[in-house]
């Protein structure tokens, strides 16, 4: 589902909203179900390993609804958020819906202020990562040639698949 070209277009646009949203000195991460992220942004200097946090991240987020299905199992996963912090550190992750996959934004923060506050923003940066992935990854489609595979014969076909005993 995410070719380069499309990871690149949305990561220019989502750059710009979490540095626009004050959200750059802090861990962004965009990471699928099976916890590889596809997007990664701070400005802060420090080393990270981006695929830990995106397989910890997923996973946390697993753990969490597996949880909740105990206490509930008419809440729909979209309408749950997942945080871990203190007064003023932590983690904090959102689903976000692209197209038929559901990833999870999560932020990793340090010495914040106002909490609600980054909370929120962050939750306004989810709606914006599906409404661009969904946006861009429709227009994707759209370029693609649908005809690669339209003009092969069945022939053609069993050539392709049928074993040569060298």
């Amino acid at each position: 589902m995410t070719s380069t070209n499309l990871v690149d277009t949305i990561s220019y646009y989502l750059k710009a909203d979490i540095q626009e949203a004050g959200l750059d000195k802090h861990l962004t991460i965009v990471c699928r179900q099976d916890g590889m992220p596809v997007f990664a942004f701070s400005t802060a200097s420090e080393s990270t390993d981006h695929l830990a946090l995106g397989a910890l991240t997923a996973g946390m987020w697993q753990a969490a609804l597996a949880i909740s299905n105990y206490l509930s199992k008419d809440e729909a996963e979209m309408d749950y958020r997942l945080s871990f912090d203190s007064t003023s550190s932590g983690i904090y992750v959102v689903p976000v819906c692209v197209g038929e996959e559901k990833m999870y934004l999560g932020l990793f923060y340090k010495d914040v202020l106002n909490l609600g506050q980054l909370k929120m923003k962050l939750r306004q940066l989810a709606i914006k990562v599906a409404d661009y992935w969904n946006k861009y990854h429709k227009e994707n489609i759209k370029k693609e040639d649908g005809t690669l595979f339209t003009n092969i014969t069945d022939e053609e076909i069993d050539n392709i698949f049928a074993f040569s005993g060298n």
